[in-house]
Order: C-alpha cells, then structure tokens, then sequence
C-alpha cells in the first residue's frame, strides 16, 4: 500500500513536470526557427507519448503508471483482510514497469531535455525547465 502511494506520488510531479514543459514549449514554439522549431514540436510529441503513450504500445507511460498504482492503492484500502496473492503481483509486476518508465524519463532529462535547452540557450531563447 505504501509503495503504492509513494509510486504515485513521484508519478504525480513527473505528470505535472511534463505539463509545464509542455506549457512552456507551447510559448517558445512562435520564437523558435527552423530546426529548433522542429526540435521543439517533436519534443512536444515524445512528452505527449511518454505521457499517455498510444494504444497498444506495450510500454506503460507515467499516466498509464499512475493509474495503476491508484488501482492497486484502492484494492488494498478497500478491506480490513490481508493482501491476496493476485495484488501483490500485481505491485511487484507493476513496480518493475515503473522503475523502467522513470528511467526513461529521468535519462530523457538529463540527456536530451539538456540538449535541447543548449540549443534554445545559443538561440537566445528560455530554456525549459
């Protein structure tokens, strides 16, 4: 129950996380030129995706995580019984996923989100935070 509460919590600020980025991509695309603009509007996408990836992408994204996470959550709070088997695989299976999905979003910032704010640094323009 706890893991479970504290995956969705770091789940929430990163979801929160990706809507400012967006917010503030939304504001500097007008700005931006040429390939920066390019760069910018397929940033948006890949947020968009690691988000709420499409249906059918067997990689869960920090939305699809979260929900799960409130599920589990719920089937726990919802009785006085102990946990049953089927849950506790349920948050280990889910666990796993969303060690590999804040990964993936931690490796995204560190590698192509400072990247991308060189670019809009050489560009004079804001970078993303």
């Amino acid at each position: 129950s706890v893991t479970c509460y504290q995956n969705r919590q770091q789940l929430h600020a990163s979801l929160k996380e990706v809507g400012s980025l967006r917010e503030q991509i939304k504001a500097l695309l007008p700005k931006a030129k040429g390939g920066l603009a390019t760069q910018l509007s397929a940033t948006d996408q890949l947020l968009t995706k690691m988000e709420n990836p499409p249906r059918g992408n067997l990689t869960p994204g920090l939305g699809r995580m979260s929900d799960t996470f409130a599920t589990l959550l719920n089937i726990f709070q919802e009785t006085d019984m102990p946990a049953t088997t089927q849950a506790i695989a349920g948050v280990k299976d889910a666990q796993g996923q969303f060690e590999k999905v804040m990964a993936d979003w931690k490796g995204w910032k560190e590698k192509e989100l400072a990247s991308l704010n060189q670019e809009l640094k050489k560009a004079s323009l804001k970078e993303l935070k």
